[in-house]
């Protein structure tokens, strides 16, 4: 049952895109995540008396250092104050006081940070505009759940099978307020709280795939509650055939996708990309230079020439201009456009220095 539970972590299409050799903060807040539910799990198993201090701090620990890797970290501790703080024991209480002081620290630390480094106003600035652009206004559910039909399809089917057929077995045969079910219920529901950042910033889960990640916990969870309590043995042994063929199926789709036209095309465009850059890295400095692009920068793009890009910038006369006001040793404008979302295509790039000299690289493709 563990072994399957894991399979949607292992196999489902969402998880073999987002962890790759690049990874997202989504990709590492898994692990906080993770951890997080197995000390909450242990802290609602447990009774007062057999609770160590350890573990409650441990759980405090994570807070602090879930905040300072994912904002989903932030809706996750919001929740999980709220739970303990209305739970019936004055320990649970103190638990969520600790939770909402990590949760203040690690977002001061980031405030902090960004506000040296922007300025308080152009950091206000800076946060207001990108959850105007992130935030539930940008997307629907619709959609949300299309998305989530791309990562998870087989899975989701599955689920919702077993589901049905669980609801059956348990109406007839289980008691619902058997403590271990009470505890496997609460669990999920705690695994279930992340979700809540995927409605605030429905554009962003949308839009981004990673972001989804978040999704595998309770579906974990589900998969093992369903083929522990599943009636026969049958119906246990069909659950499970269907979630080794999601398994199976969500393997052949991610291979199917590296390997048709839309995969070829990226790596074209990628070695292509790469090319440039060792082109670019011979004809001008590139640590003093400065970076401009015609059109929008994501990570990509730092990573390609492991500099600082200037986006949006329209002209290469304007590019001159942020080379003069830097005291650069060069202006490169790159010019080109996105293929897709995380992968831009240069189509042209023009080196200008400051005695006036030009020179440029257009794309042989």
């Amino acid at each position: 049952s563990a072994i399957l539970s894991s399979s949607v972590a292992l196999f489902s299409h969402e998880a073999l895109i987002s962890h790759g050799v690049l990874y997202w903060a989504q990709s590492i807040y898994q692990l906080n995540l993770a951890l997080s539910l197995i000390v909450v799990f242990k802290l609602i198993t447990f009774s007062s008396r057999e609770r160590s201090k350890m573990l409650e701090l441990l759980l405090v620990f994570l807070s602090f250092t879930g905040v300072l890797i994912e904002w989903t970290g932030v809706v996750f501790n919001l929740l999980l104050f709220s739970y303990f703080y209305f739970a019936p024991s004055n320990k649970n209480k103190r638990i969520a006081i600790l939770i909402a002081l990590s949760t203040l620290l690690s977002l001061s630390l980031i405030f902090i940070h960004y506000i040296l480094a922007l300025g308080f106003k152009d950091f206000l600035i800076a946060l207001y505009s990108r959850f105007g652009s992130r935030n539930g206004a940008r997307s629907n559910v619709i959609d949300l759940f299309r998305s989530y039909l791309v990562s998870y399809s087989p899975f989701i089917l599955s689920l919702f099978v077993g589901f049905f057929a669980l609801f059956g077995f348990v109406r007839r045969n289980l008691n619902l307020s058997f403590p271990r079910i009470n505890k496997l219920k609460t669990i999920f529901l705690v695994s279930c709280m992340p979700l809540l950042e995927n409605l605030i910033l429905m554009q962003h889960a949308t839009e981004f795939s990673f972001d989804r990640l978040k999704a595998i916990f309770p579906m974990s969870i589900s998969i093992g509650i369903i083929s522990a309590y599943l009636g026969t043995r049958y119906l246990r042994i069909a659950f499970q055939s269907l979630i080794i063929a999601s398994s199976v199926f969500s393997l052949f789709t991610y291979y199917g996708q590296l390997n048709d036209a839309t995969g070829i095309v990226w790596s074209k465009y990628h070695n292509w990309n790469h090319s440039l850059s060792n082109q670019l890295s011979t004809q001008v400095d590139l640590k003093c230079a400065s970076i401009s692009s015609s059109f929008g920068v994501r990570g990509y793009a730092n990573l390609l020439f492991h500099r600082s890009i200037y986006e949006n910038v329209r002209t290469n006369e304007s590019a001159i201009k942020i080379m003069n006001n830097s005291n650069s040793c060069a202006s490169v404008y790159l010019e080109g456009f996105n293929y897709a979302t995380d992968m831009p295509v240069y189509t042209k790039v023009q080196i200008t220095f400051p005695d006036g000299r030009k020179k440029s690289i257009r794309n042989p493709l």
